[in-house]
Formats: C-alpha cells, sequence, structure tokens
C-alpha cells in the first residue's frame, strides 16, 4: 500500500511538472515568470509534502514577502556585481586570484539570500503536524534514493565524459563555440580534479539524517533557528575533512583552468561573453523595477 501512495506521488508530480514547464516555456515575459515564483515554491513543497489551505495561504505570503524584498534589495547589487565583472574581462589579465575573490564574493552574497529562507522555513516546519513531517522525511529519502540509484549505475568514465561535456557546453554558453584547443585547456585541466562524487553522496546523507532530526525533534527557540541556519546556509560544516580537502583542491584547479581560459579569448568570444553578462545585468535591473 505504501508503495503504491509512493508511486502515484511521484506519477502526478511528473504530470504537474510537465503541465508547468508548458505555461513557462509558453510565457513570454520575464515578469510573467518571477511574479509566479511563490506560486511555484509552494506548487514545489505541496509536491513532496500535502499542505492545508492556511499552509499553503501563509507560505506563499511569506515567499512572495521575501521575493519582493531581494526584489528591491538584492538585484540591484547584483547587476553591479556583474558590472565590475565585466569592466575587469574587458581590461583583460585576469589571475586565478580574481576568480577566487569572485567565487568568494558570489558565496557570500548566496550566504546572505538564504539566511533571509531561514525564517520563512522554520515557521514553516513548525507548523507541520506529526503526520505531514513523517510525509516529507519519507519524501527526502524517496528523491534521494532515485538519486543514488541513477549514480550508482554510472561508471567512471561515464562520469568524466558528463563532467567534460557539461563544462565545455557551460563555457560555450557565455563565449560562443570554443576552439579545439580550448576545448582541449577546459578538459586536461578537469581532468587532474579528483572525482569527489562518493564522498558528496556521503556528505549528503549526513545532511539529510541531520535535518531529519530537526524534523522530528522541532526544538524551541533559539536552537531550531540556529539548527536550521546551520544546515540551510552553512551546509559545509557537514563536509568532513577529506571532502573539504578535495574540494578546495579542486576549486584551486578551476580558478586556475579559468584564468587560463580568459587569456585564450579571441576578441569575438570576449565581447560574446560580455554580451552575455550584460543580458543578466538588464534582466536583474528589470526585475528589481517591477512594481510590487
Amino acid at each position: 500500500m505504501q508503495n503504491g501512495r509512493s508511486n502515484r506521488r511521484r506519477v502526478s508530480t511528473r504530470v504537474v511538472a510537465v503541465l508547468v514547464g508548458i505555461v513557462f516555456v509558453s510565457a513570454c515575459s520575464t515578469n510573467y515568470l518571477y511574479e509566479r515564483l511563490d506560486w511555484f515554491v509552494v506548487w514545489r513543497v505541496g509536491s513532496i509534502v500535502t499542505l492545508t489551505d492556511v499552509q499553503e495561504e501563509t507560505l506563499q505570503e511569506d515567499v512572495q514577502a521575501y521575493l519582493d524584498k531581494i526584489r528591491v534589495d538584492e538585484m540591484p547589487r547584483a547587476a553591479d556585481n556583474i558590472r565590475s565583472m565585466m569592466l575587469q574581462i574587458e581590461a583583460g589579465d585576469i589571475t586565478p586570484d580574481d576568480i577566487d575573490r569572485r567565487y568568494q564574493e558570489g558565496m557570500e552574497f548566496f550566504e546572505e539570500i538564504i539566511l533571509g529562507i531561514v525564517p520563512i522555513s522554520r515557521d514553516f516546519l513548525l507548523s507541520l503536524s506529526d503526520e505531514q513531517v513523517e510525509e516529507l522525511v519519507e519524501s527526502f529519502y524517496e528523491m534521494n534514493d532515485e538519486m543514488y540509484d541513477e549514480y550508482s549505475g554510472r561508471t567512471a568514465e561515464e562520469r568524466e565524459k558528463n563532467r567534460d561535456r557539461s563544462a565545455v557546453r557551460g563555457v560555450q554558453g557565455f563565449t560562443g563555440r570554443l576552439s579545439d584547443e580550448q576545448k582541449e585547456l577546459i578538459k586536461s585541466r578537469i581532468a587532474s580534479m579528483e572525482d569527489s562524487s562518493e564522498r558528496w553522496i556521503d556528505y549528503q546523507r549526513v545532511w539529510q539524517d541531520q535535518f531529519k532530526a530537526l524534523l522530528l525533534e522541532r526544538p524551541a527557540e533559539p536552537q531550531i533557528t540556529e539548527e536550521l541556519t546551520a544546515l540551510l546556509v552553512y551546509p559545509r560544516k557537514f563536509h568532513s575533512p577529506e571532502y573539504k580537502a578535495i574540494v578546495e583542491k579542486n576549486r584551486q584547479i578551476l580558478n586556475v583552468m579559468i584564468a587560463d581560459l580568459f587569456a585564450t579569448l579571441t576578441p569575438k568570444q570576449r565581447d560574446h561573453m560580455l554580451g552575455e553578462l550584460d543580458e543578466y545585468v538588464q534582466l536583474l535591473m528589470k526585475l528589481s523595477q517591477m512594481p510590487t
């Protein structure tokens, strides 16, 4: 009986996902998408735990209020950061330290955004009944089991091939078509990075167990806010020392690879990248100026 309910939920979720995708793809306005993010978040949460009407309404109001705050306060700041990056690209001579600094700035910005989600998450989790908590925990384990099953069927060669293809495709999304030499530069540098997939899955399990324990205990303040902050904003706290070392080593290799790749860009590729980044700036500014 339990498996039947789980299968029905997965099927219904996928059907709704297709419908939502059709609606989003057919939309021609960025405003249309952003104005419905609150609904999308509530729908996504509702796909993994059954919500009451009051919970849906409260969650949607809280999400919309925070989206408005981000739109007004943070999007212009993000646009300024991209403009600063564009000026540095135009000036050239980008070093691995420059890449590392941009990464650190991005992480700090991301953490500030996620900090604002903690109170919403806390209030939502405290509103759940024991039955809803059990359903939420079960849904998380089902999703992770599917991810683990998919991963376990891949060989090291398959993972390497997918990694190379994704890296080249991601770079070309900003630079336009790369030369064979540039593609080889990317692949050769990435080849020296250690595969951390197994340790990443171990970390996912640790994080999930901590989240489950918090859900089941639902402690009072300030403990619940402190633990939620660690889980949502600073999840690296749950990385093993070995995983941290691999991640840091791989990140430094990536910094050097990006800096070296910048040095090989043609004027056409550089202009393409600047154009792509400028589109992000214009998008952020357009969203920031939407009426509330």
